[in-house]
């Protein structure tokens, strides 16, 4: 079938339902399917100046013919390198309908003006085997053959050099198989490829301080969840302005780690795809291209359903067998369990295996439970004020009887810590979207301001007039002045004997589905973060991941200091019995 038709019927297919995707993928079929509504598409695109307004009515146009070039140079010059589950080394590459859709993405939009493409940075994510890196490869050797730069630079960039050659072997072992290929590109040497215009195609890692100067004019970083920190991706961002049609990108599956450059950039993707208002206009970027291959977060990870929704290669170039064995190796343990969700779901599920059964906390989500609706219920509060360059706040939980609790969270950080340069950076994206939730307030300046956060819980503490109000023992004044004014301050120590019970006590009603919140996105990254070891007496404590890790725990402290409360409290005891 002819590519374009391929490509627009599978978008039409997915959004129809017909073929199994998750959210993130079907909305990244409908916005091409809505774009070509909007700004058209054109079977040549050799326009002459007078007659460019047959290109479309707007900034951008689909140009079938350029996407019809870079679907006949993959499947007509590349190679498979490798025998694999349906193909043999050798063998002409046979795009799927998924990788079609996505090579003539890419490739297919262009400007309406200058005709050059369209996309400039590109995101994919898709489960392991199911031809990333092998695809990325004929991607970059498409821009390294074809975009008509002379001296241009290309590269294909990782965490490490062996992960960096991934992609850059994959492209040099299609050189001998093919005789198009293998007569453009010069003597083979084992550092780099090379043209006889100066062009260049090599692997990079990623010691990013070493790579200034560079003028690429093709960028790719496969694997992108294992790049501990946005450097070598803000080195390529930045350097890319100099080219006529540059193209950066990755794919990747999906990680554990929420706070690094790969999560910021998935949530950038969601951000695109779903559209948000911000002064009545819809957030979008249109030099993006992101698509997500997985399943959705409620979905049930032993069916098969499943499995054939996240990996769009089953049957292809992974067999079914594989994954139901992987999914029997996960039942085993918690570890493997988040493995077989990162690598064949696509599932963030936090970093590492956090204490707490994160599907189990989505379950409780209802965006529709208000605080309006909690006047006069049983309340518990607890409070973190202790640092100014961190987030901070306070919970308000709930009895909602029958052993049913409702956990709401107000959470505030300083906007420059944020900011380009402050400490807290890296957080941007997440932190502006959970902002624009309503999820997290920023306040101005580096530091927080207590005075407007105090004002905040007091106004909370008279409207639901709580039990009893926990502190951490580090904020003492803040505690004082409350206690002073007649609110039931009390001093929870921040030790396992203190909230290892709490702990225990709200996994054990996330479990039974008694544990309701509003579902609150930065909530929600915390509880992932929490990770616990038992000690000899079978307590646990909330910690990081690792020592000194940026990612934070704070909002689920909050609700296990409120649950201490709330467990060691129900007959109002003297504040002494708390006090340590």
């Amino acid at each position: 079938m002819e590519p374009i038709q391929v490509c627009h019927d599978y978008a039409r297919q997915v959004r129809d339902g017909k073929i199994l995707a998750n959210k993130w993928h079907r909305l990244a079929c409908e916005r091409h399917l809505r774009d070509l509504k909007r700004w058209g598409e054109h079977a040549d695109g050799r326009f002459a100046p007078h007659s460019r307004a047959k290109a479309g009515h707007g900034p951008w146009y689909f140009n079938q013919a350029k996407a019809r070039h870079a679907v006949e140079f993959i499947q007509t010059c590349c190679r498979h390198v490798k025998t694999g589950l349906l193909t043999h080394r050798g063998e002409r590459v046979r795009l799927e309908p998924w990788q079609i859709f996505v090579v003539c993405s890419l490739f297919g939009w262009a400007d309406s003006r200058s005709h050059a493409r369209r996309f400039r940075i590109f995101y994919l994510e898709v489960p392991r085997k199911n031809g990333k890196s092998f695809l990325l490869a004929c991607i970059a050797l498409y821009c390294f053959l074809t975009d008509g730069v002379e001296g241009a630079e290309c590269y294909s960039a990782a965490r490490t050099y062996t992960q960096a050659s991934l992609v850059w072997k994959a492209a040099k072992q299609m050189l001998p198989l093919s005789r198009v290929l293998n007569r453009r590109v010069g003597p083979h040497r084992s550092l780099a490829l090379s043209l006889a215009d100066g062009s260049i195609f090599r692997p990079v890692h990623s010691d990013a301080l070493s790579q200034e100067g560079l003028d690429p004019n093709f960028a790719c970083m496969d694997e992108l969840h294992t790049h501990r920190t946005p450097e070598m991706w803000n080195v390529f961002a930045d350097a890319m302005g100099a080219r006529p049609q540059p193209l950066m990108g990755s794919i990747t599956t999906a990680g554990s780690n929420v706070d690094g450059v790969c999560f910021e950039q998935r949530m950038y993707v969601q951000r695109i795809l779903d559209g948000w208002r911000d002064d009545e206009q819809f957030f979008a970027d249109e030099r993006y291209f992101g698509i997500v291959f997985g399943a959705d977060e409620e979905d049930d990870w032993q069916d098969p359903a499943t499995w054939r929704k996240a990996n769009p290669n089953l049957g292809v170039s992974i067999a079914i067998d594989t994954i139901e064995h992987d999914a029997r190796l996960a039942r085993s343990s918690a570890q493997k369990l988040a493995d077989f969700k990162t690598k064949r779901l696509c599932l963030w599920v936090g970093a590492g295996t956090p204490f707490f059964d994160m599907a189990k906390f989505d379950t409780g989500a209802d965006p529709a439970l208000t605080l309006d609706a909690m006047e006069g219920k049983p309340c518990w509060m607890a409070v973190d004020l202790a640092a100014r360059f961190d987030i901070a706040g306070f919970n308000l939980q709930f009895d909602l009887g029958g052993g049913h609790v409702a956990d709401f969270h107000r959470l505030y950080l300083p906007k420059g810590l944020i900011d380009t340069g402050g400490r807290m950076s890296q957080f941007q994206a997440n932190m502006l979207d959970w902002e624009r939730r309503k999820e997290l307030t920023l306040t101005e300046g580096d530091t927080l301001d207590f005075t407007r956060l105090e004002d905040d819980l007091r106004a909370a503490a008279k409207r639901f007039n709580p039990h009893w109000m926990a502190f951490d023992p580090w904020s003492p004044q803040t505690m004082q002045r409350m206690s002073d004014e007649g609110f039931p301050a009390i001093a929870v120590p921040q030790n396992a004997k203190q909230l290892s019970p709490p702990m225990k006590e709200l996994l054990a009603l996330m479990l039974d589905g008694k544990y309701h919140h509003p579902g609150n996105h930065l909530v929600r990254w915390s509880y992932a973060n929490v990770h616990a070891n038992e000690d000899h007496n079978e307590n646990v404590f909330p910690r990081k991941e690792r020592r000194g890790s940026p990612q934070k725990i704070d909002a689920a402290v909050m609700s296990i200091m409120a649950r201490s409360l709330a467990m060691t409290t129900q007959a109002e005891p003297e504040p002494s019995v708390l006090e340590y």
